[in-house]
């Protein structure tokens, strides 16, 4: 694949991986994927901006979905062994991400927005085993996060983790739970301290229906 600078760097070290980048309105400053394994496959849609990030691809049979519109500005996803990860529209994310996926899904909606330093995880890493029956009790599970869900600064989300859509994550949450929509979660770990709330990134309006996004997403989801 020849590619120019301004476009995501693949490495593939594999075999039978499949990547597909639209380079329509697609922006990349050091940034790469790197796939080490089989049977993969990453889409990268277009108008999609990349700065300092790295996608690392282990071992086999992962899925990654970038939709449109998706910024990228800084940090590194691994992903790894049968997972699949899964941005929607115009999510945008801040410098310091670490995302570390193995064994299950991240799905994260439309217009999302996360400052710097999120981390979301499905594994533990490391494996904890019952000693009566030898058996794996910490096993990786899914995080789904909803559209138009803002994760504020150094926000962690825990395996497990079910985010509904139009939801504030409050700075340095660790979040572990499952939502509802329209709410606002701060903690350590996170607890809900308001219900039906919904944000704007402007913070000069007469109302948040005068935030065109906001007002599409209310609308919907206060149905």
């Amino acid at each position: 694949m020849q590619q120019g600078d301004n476009v995501i760097k693949i490495q593939d070290k594999g075999s039978f991986n499949v990547v597909t980048v639209n380079k329509m309105s697609h922006q990349s400053d050091n940034s790469s994927v790197q796939i080490l394994g089989n049977n993969n496959t990453v889409y990268i849609e277009s108008r999609c901006s990349f700065k300092d990030f790295r996608l690392i691809v282990r071992g086999d049979n992962n899925h990654i979905t970038i939709k449109r519109g998706v910024w990228f500005l800084g940090g590194a996803i691994s992903i790894a062994s049968f997972s699949t990860l899964e941005v929607g529209e115009r999510s945008s994310f801040g410098p310091r991400l670490e995302f570390v996926i193995e064994s299950a899904k991240v799905s994260i909606g439309d217009d999302c927005m996360a400052a710097a330093g999120l981390t979301i995880r499905t594994t533990d890493t490391h494996g904890i085993y019952s000693l009566e029956d030898g058996k794996l009790i910490n096993k990786p599970k899914d995080v789904v996060i909803g559209d138009y869900v803002w994760l504020n600064k150094d926000v962690t989300i825990l395996k497990g983790s079910r985010i509904a859509a139009c939801c504030i994550l409050a700075a340095q949450s660790i979040f572990d739970n499952e939502s509802g929509v329209f709410e606002l979660w701060s903690g350590q770990p996170a607890i809900k301290i308001r219900d039906y709330v919904m944000w704007s990134k402007s913070a000069h309006l007469n109302s948040v229906e005068d935030d065109k996004y906001a007002k599409i997403y209310l609308e919907k989801y206060s149905a």
